[in-house]
């Protein structure tokens, strides 16, 4: 019998934004954290789903854009970046989704762009780039996952 639960991502995401408005309205309480997935099963589909629910969110954050403003058919050097930000971040951390997927959550590109974009943040990193970096040090340090091995990871 398998712990999986399949959720339907626009459950997840009433659920996520749910979890935001709470953590708004909480946000000023001393030591408290919101976390509703902390007792689902390790490496749940559900969970996996949320990581890359959270990721997405974080990545608007950073840009002050909507998940629907990033993913147009723009090439704007910011719009790229963001777009390869979540491909890289997502492939390292998250996992559990195939390029199709990644491609279909960036606005339907096909998978060699997401391969594409996942080597040019991994060379940006690489060699130092600046904008890069930034947004990767902005989800790593606000962004934790539990993977299927309960190590943290980002």
């Amino acid at each position: 019998m398998s712990n999986i639960v399949n959720v339907p991502v626009d459950v997840l995401q009433v659920i996520v934004k749910l979890v935001e408005e709470t953590e708004k309205n909480i946000r000023n309480m001393t030591g408290i954290r919101v976390d509703l997935l902390i007792n689902l099963p390790k490496g749940s589909d559900m969970i996996v789903e949320a990581g890359w629910l959270k990721l997405r969110q974080l990545i608007c954050r950073y840009s002050g854009l909507n998940w629907s403003d990033i993913i147009v058919s723009d090439r704007s050097t910011e719009l790229v970046l963001l777009r390869a930000a979540y491909c890289y971040m997502g492939r390292q951390t998250i996992g559990s989704r195939s390029l199709n997927q990644i491609g279909k959550d960036i606005g339907n590109r096909h998978h060699t762009t997401v391969m594409h974009l996942t080597s040019m943040f991994a060379d940006m990193l690489e060699t130092g780039n600046t904008p890069s970096l930034s947004i990767y040090t902005f989800i790593k340090s606000n962004f934790t996952h539990e993977t299927k091995n309960n190590e943290a990871a980002v």
